[in-house]
Order: C-alpha cells, then structure tokens, then sequence
C-alpha cells in the first residue's frame, strides 16, 4: 500500500501554461482546485476498454474504423465527428521521488478542457491522497483496460480522474508550476451509437515534435462500461477481426507523448 503522503505529493496540478496557438502571450491557468476523497479502489465497478494501433497499415483514418465497424459489427451508421482539438500534457511537479506504482497525469483538450488523473500500476491506494481539481460529483473511478489484436488484456490498471472546465483560476496553495510539455498533438474524435450500450469511441492522435523528427499517430477504439466478464467479452467481439496489424504491446497515449517529448 503506497503511503498518502506520497500519492499527494503527486497531484499538484495547479498550472499556468501559455496558449501555443495564439500570437498573444496569455497565461492560462488551470481551475482552482479542490480536494476530495477518492473511492476505495473496491468500489471501481466501471472500465474503459480500449485497442490501440499506429495506423501504418490497414486501418488509418477515423472514417476507416467507423466504416470497418458498421460493416463486421453491425454499428449505426449515425456517427458523432467532433472537431479536431490541440492536446497539451503538462509536467507536474512533486517534491519527493515518485513511485513508479502510481502516475499523476494532467492534460488539456482545447482551451477549456482539463483532465486530472491519478493510475495505478495494480491498484490506487484505497485513500490516496485527494485527487484535486473537481468535486465530489465529477470524481469517476474506472478500470483501464488495453487488448491487443488477438483480444487478449494486456494491461490493467485502476485510476480516478475528473474533467474540469475553465481558462483560469486561483491555485490557491496548491499553485505548484505546471508547464507544458513540449509535444503537440492533435486529436480527432468520432462516437457512434452501440445499441443500448454507450457510444464507442474512436480517436486518431498525432504527436508532433518540436524538431523537425516526423509525427507519431495512434488509432483508438474505446468504450466504457462496467467491470464485468459480461462487458469485457462484449467489447472483446466488437473489435475481433478487427486489420490493425500484430503489435502485443501497442503504446498509450502517454507513452507516446513521452517519447514525442524526448525528440522535441
């Protein structure tokens, strides 16, 4: 069991960043934080089940995967194409080592959206630190769960996260520097309807380097629903058959954003 003090230490992610896109030198803060106690990870009854791929072959577009699964998996064709949106990681800062068992992530999709998380290698502790950045209501504690193309798990790993709107805030105490990493990336997004279930989720992310070193791609089938057999097995044929190549251990997206850090 990790100690609480050190999983705190983790979640400072009070931020101020400077809006990359814009000619304007604005200061963009995160939204002031708030803490809250987190469910026990025994209370962790969603998932989110996921296949990732770098589309180099076969599949390669989001209108691709959305075509594949209408025609082998019987999904609507009454698809949901978000925007495409900047995505922004940020370094948080710890004053301690950090555990390798636990990561604190921070992001940002577009101006306004932010994501806090915590995630386990196993489990989160059962009272971690507050997780900061939302309240009580907004809090969603969830399994993460990577197949690879044949369908086995992979990876399994437990997280609390909550989304939070806002430009600016007021850190408060919990005003720990929070800059950008230095990668870009641009994300598209489709859903599309899946019966009675919630929508299946597909993403095309691109991660482009400072330098001049080419950009990185990863495609995203995901879906949430509950940690059940039930639920794994369903999401399981969803994607059987699915051409994204043989990878067993296809990267996450922050994996990638790591490695679009290092060449920037």
């Amino acid at each position: 069991m990790l100690l609480v003090s050190i999983a705190f230490a983790l979640l400072l992610p009070a931020c101020s960043v400077r809006d990359a896109d814009s000619s304007k030198r604005d200061s963009v803060v995160a939204p002031e934080p708030t803490a809250i106690a987190p469910p026990p990870v025994t209370d962790l009854r969603k998932a989110e089940y996921s296949l990732r791929w770098k589309p180099f072959q076969s599949l390669t577009t989001v209108s691709e995967v959305a075509m594949w699964l209408r025609t082998h998996a019987q999904l609507s064709a009454d698809a949901q194409q978000e925007p495409a949106v900047e995505v922004r990681y940020f370094r948080l800062s710890a004053s301690g080592p950090e555990p390798s068992p636990v990561r604190a992530i921070l992001r940002r999709r577009g101006d306004r959206s932010w994501t806090y998380k915590v995630r386990g290698s196993d489990v989160v502790p059962p009272r971690a630190a507050a997780l900061v950045g939302c309240d009580d209501a907004a809090v969603e504690g969830e399994w993460d769960v990577a197949l690879d193309p044949s369908g086995s798990v992979f990876k399994r790993t437990a997280s609390l996260s909550c989304d939070v709107e806002g430009t600016s805030g007021k850190p408060g105490s919990l005003s720990a520097s929070a800059p950008p990493r230095p990668c870009a990336i641009r994300m598209e997004r489709m859903r599309i309807p899946w019966e009675s279930h919630k929508d299946v989720k597909i993403e095309h992310w691109t991660f482009r380097p400072s330098r001049s070193a080419p950009p990185m791609e990863l495609l995203e089938v995901s879906w949430k629903g509950k940690n059940k057999p039930e639920d794994e097995a369903a999401f399981r044929q969803l994607i059987k058959g699915m051409p994204v190549g043989t990878d067993d251990r296809p990267p996450s997206k922050e994996e990638l954003a790591e490695a679009c850090d290092a060449l920037g």
